[in-house]
């Protein structure tokens, strides 16, 4: 059963790799049934923040079952050793994160890099239908039968979704002392052209379960850890594409008024 695991540690802390936190987290999350080496594993990583002189850590889980987490009474990073000020697990089951009023939008905060692995080169976009397709991925892999979501509404929520609007930057993290990722750190407002109310409420409920789950690759590792920042019941003005356009062989352009994607900085 999906939850948010919220651990206030000692600080202060340096700069870390991302395998030292991934480290720390498989400590704390793999016992007995997980698998290290799963394709889609049960659990997120968020990044180390500072709060009031110490430091938070927020994790999800998103595996069968109430997480598998013993929290100690401190926590490793490599040779850096934080004791466990405060904890609090936050359930969040598949039913509660469906249970919400249907959005024709939401507001995303990315708070570490995401990036995407895609035909073997990483993508550091807020790509809507990358980011859709992947936490259903994580969603069925780990929900119960009675609550999957079928391949029919998979496929009507991702021809309905796009990237409304983004603002932010692209971000190069160390992942080793010679080695840098590149990802999007920032905000980003995904909506849908249309809906049916399957699909309002399920766009809803994915949003919200990316905050558990988080978007792109090596969620497990720091990366892509997402704030929920708004969902929204009202429908956006709607978006034509490019293909909307008449083809008459000038250049195409945005039609006056708002530009629904702004330029990354």
């Amino acid at each position: 059963m999906p939850a948010v695991v919220h651990l206030t540690l000692s600080g202060p802390t340096n700069q870390l790799y991302p395998k030292l936190l991934h480290a720390a987290a498989c400590s704390l999350f793999e016992g007995r049934g997980v698998d290290h080496y799963a394709q889609v594993k049960p659990f997120s990583v968020g990044p180390l923040r500072s709060d009031d002189g110490g430091v938070a850590w927020r994790l999800g889980w998103i595996g069968a079952g109430a997480p598998p987490v013993r929290v100690p009474t401190a926590v490793r990073f490599g040779d850096s050793v934080h004791s466990v000020v405060a904890h609090r697990i936050e359930p969040a089951s598949h039913a509660k994160l469906s249970a919400v009023e249907p959005a024709w939008a939401a507001e995303l905060n990315a708070v570490s890099p995401l990036y995407f692995s895609r035909n073997g080169r990483d993508y550091p976009l807020p790509d809507p239908e990358l980011i859709v397709a992947g936490l259903i991925r994580k969603w069925n892999t780990f929900s119960p039968r009675a609550i999957g979501i079928d391949d029919e509404l998979r496929d009507e929520l991702l021809a309905a979704v796009i990237l409304d609007e983004f603002d932010g930057r692209t971000e190069h993290t160390w992942v080793t002392y010679t080695q840098r990722q590149i990802g999007f750190l920032g905000s980003m407002r995904l909506a849908l052209r249309r809906g049916s109310d399957r699909t309002l409420v399920l766009f809803a409920a994915l949003m919200r379960f990316a905050t558990v789950a988080g978007i792109g690759a090596q969620t497990t590792h720091g990366y892509g850890h997402v704030d929920l920042v708004e969902l929204s019941g009202r429908r956006s003005s709607p978006t034509r594409t490019a293909a909307e356009y008449p083809d008459n062989g000038e250049a195409r352009s945005m039609p006056a008024g708002r530009r629904n994607v702004a330029a990354m900085r």
